[in-house]
């Protein structure tokens, strides 16, 4: 169809057609790609007839698309803004195609209220979807956001959320996993302790009851010794303060310019394993790009060794008590 999409580039504004967006998509020959859609706000206030409008669009477009893919496996762009409805019947309209090698749901974090709608969206979408093709979403990227897509089905996420901690200067600093009160020892979790990439710290086995016991509510400190609940609740709220929370640090505080721990204790990323706080601190202060490169390195590295946990706990059958655990810490500010 001669209808157009607009698209943001170095340059400007772009009119991009379903036939061109098909030009670029052979250019890459990428694995697979989602059809071209017509993302509807997602805020209150945006019309009926407007979001139906951009429906119908994308139905038309992923016709068009489904032409061209010459053997591309596609995804089809489910829609439908703020509206439950829209979206379940965007759904059903996509659900039974055999061109579609799974299904792609649009315009989610895009100004819908967090939580309780957000979660209604996803779900009326969803809901009419099979359950033998992929699911994928973009635009949620945050732990507990990768946390309520996984619970509502989604099987693959797509976000700039490591890239926009890092433009504001964060680094991702969080246990991956519950600790684990029983077995051989304590897995150990807290603020600054857990250690991605199967390198986690635990407490030597064999000590007796209540010792065990002690242990039970305490996490280790970078030098070994156990700390208490007091103590990391100290530490959360001091995070707080330095403009942190549960799950990332904020760099350019000034509590760390003098600070010689890595962003993470126990992280062996390339920036964890040669630098500091202090050093990344400086960095951004300077205003050296060579604080995003370094800050990018921990935060990437950090969040896939996060989705291998994800999957882990998917696989065990453990995945509630992992949401609850980290749903957990978010409440009480990543104590």
């Amino acid at each position: 169809s001669g209808e157009c999409t607009f698209v943001g580039s170095p340059t400007g504004c772009k009119k991009l057609t379903a036939a061109e967006y098909m030009q670029w998509v052979h250019a890459l020959q990428p694995d697979a790609f989602v059809a071209l859609s017509e993302e509807a706000p997602c805020w209150d206030g945006v019309s009926t007839k407007k979001t139906q409008a951009a429906t119908k669009k994308t139905e038309a477009w992923l016709a068009e698309c489904g032409e061209k893919a010459n053997g591309i496996p596609m995804f089809a762009s489910v829609q439908g803004g703020a509206d439950e409805g829209e979206r379940r019947a965007a759904a059903v309209a996509v659900a039974s195609r055999d061109d579609v090698a799974g299904f792609s749901i649009g315009s989610l974090g895009a100004g819908e209220t967090p939580g309780g709608v957000r979660a209604g969206l996803l779900a009326a979408a969803i809901a009419p979807l099979p359950a033998g093709k992929p699911r994928h979403i973009t635009g949620l990227g945050a732990p507990l956001e990768i946390i309520m897509c996984v619970e509502a089905g989604v099987d693959l996420m797509d976000a700039s959320f490591c890239h926009v901690c890092t433009q504001q200067g964060y680094a991702l600093n969080f246990p991956l996993e519950p600790p684990h009160k029983c077995g051989a020892g304590l897995d150990v979790g807290g603020d600054e302790d857990s250690a991605p990439g199967g390198k986690r710290k635990r407490a030597e086995s064999g000590a007796g009851a209540g010792a065990g016991a002690e242990e039970e509510n305490a996490s280790r400190d970078d030098e070994g010794a156990l700390r208490t609940e007091k103590e990391e609740e100290q530490e959360a709220e001091q995070r707080l303060v330095a403009g942190g929370d549960a799950f990332k640090i904020n760099l350019w505080a000034l509590s760390y310019r003098r600070d010689p721990r890595p962003l993470l204790p126990g992280c062996d990323c390339f920036t964890c394993s040669n630098h500091s706080r202090a050093y990344i601190h400086h960095l951004l202060q300077c205003h050296e790009m060579t604080a995003a490169v370094l800050l990018d390195i921990h935060n990437i590295h950090f969040y896939c060794n996060f989705f291998a946990e994800v999957r882990s706990a998917v696989g065990a059958g453990k995945f509630g008590e992992f949401a609850a655990f980290h749903r957990n810490r978010a409440a009480v500010g990543g104590a």
